[in-house]
């Protein structure tokens, strides 16, 4: 796949389910890699890039310049990316309350967490849950 469908592919957009992927490339497999480390950590707030450069195993300016390439975000976004798409899967599909779901997927604070998860999916957390439950009656 090209750079660009990738970077389509891991972007913004509302995918519930990061761990959806097939090995097709070397940066596919990084990315695999890189999306298996977080969730790996995701419930662990204080979970840093340093400890992610470090689980990958690969020079930090290479993995930051890997990722940028890839997915157009720096790891730090990538990282938060991630979080807020668990987010939004566990949202959907568990009976977890907000909260819950903030400190299951590394956020200390809800209110942080419910900015972060606006900003990401223009929607409040709780205006997505209402949303996805509505859909599914």
């Amino acid at each position: 796949r090209s750079q660009r469908e990738l970077k389509e592919k891991y972007s913004k957009h509302v995918q519930v389910d990061p761990s959806n992927v097939t090995v097709t490339s070397m940066d596919e497999e990084l990315l695999i890699k890189a999306i298996q480390v977080i969730e790996e950590n995701i419930d662990n707030a204080s979970y840093s890039v340093e400890d992610f450069v470090a689980d990958m195993n690969v020079g930090r300016t290479i993995l930051y310049q890997k990722i940028h390439d890839i997915v157009g975000m720096s790891i730090k976004e990538f990282i938060l990316n991630m979080r807020l798409k668990r987010s939004a899967y566990l949202l959907e599909k568990s009976d977890l309350t907000i909260a819950e779901v903030a400190y299951q997927t590394g956020f200390n604070n809800a209110k942080y967490f419910s900015v972060c998860f606006k900003k990401q999916f223009e929607l409040s957390p709780s205006e997505f849950k209402k949303k996805v439950s509505s859909g599914k009656k």
